[in-house]
């Protein structure tokens, strides 16, 4: 069955959870995603000839959860993911050749959660203290970086590794 164009936008535009899956062959996600502006959750996943996400993506002001798990050739995120300003938990993986999360990331003041694993070199920037990195996500409440917790808050104390601070003495 075929729906008409415009009735196929008006349910489209009003989806909330949507999975990007084996798609072996395209190279670019639509540009259109932008306009999935009810979107709350979002996982894209086995994409390998992908290279880089749409600017488009940082139209999704509703968005919730990103999660990218691709094996991909993903060479760099888009700094517009620091347009969303509802993201609340961000998962990286299989991402061998990301190198360094955007600058954007600063932005993200509601992301609670931020997990990165199998991906070398941006895992490596991203850790505690030593990595270049670190900067840019330390603002995170919980940081798990190839399993090993950088980073968690629970009722007013910061566990950072096997070290925990009072936040309301600082």
């Amino acid at each position: 069955m075929c729906l008409p164009e415009d009735e196929l936008h008006q349910h489209v535009s009003t989806l909330q959870t949507l999975k990007i899956e084996g798609c072996y062959r395209l190279a670019i996600l639509p540009h259109w995603i932008g306009n999935l502006t009810s979107l709350t959750h979002l996982k894209i996943c086995s994409f390998p000839r992908l290279k880089s996400l749409p600017e488009e993506l940082g139209s999704l002001g509703f968005l919730q959860s990103l999660s990218i798990e691709d094996r991909s050739s993903l060479i760099a995120l888009p700094d517009c993911i620091g347009s969303l300003s509802s993201l609340k938990h961000l998962e990286i993986g299989e991402c061998p050749e990301l190198k360094s999360p955007p600058e954007g990331m600063r932005s993200l003041t509601t992301l609670k959660t931020l997990e990165i694993f199998d991906c070398a070199y941006l895992s490596e920037r991203c850790r505690r203290e030593k990595g270049e990195d670190w900067p840019k996500i330390a603002h995170v409440i919980d940081i798990t970086i190839d399993g090993e917790l950088m980073q968690k808050a629970i009722t007013g104390l910061l566990f950072c590794n096997q070290y925990h601070v009072n936040m309301d003495s600082i």
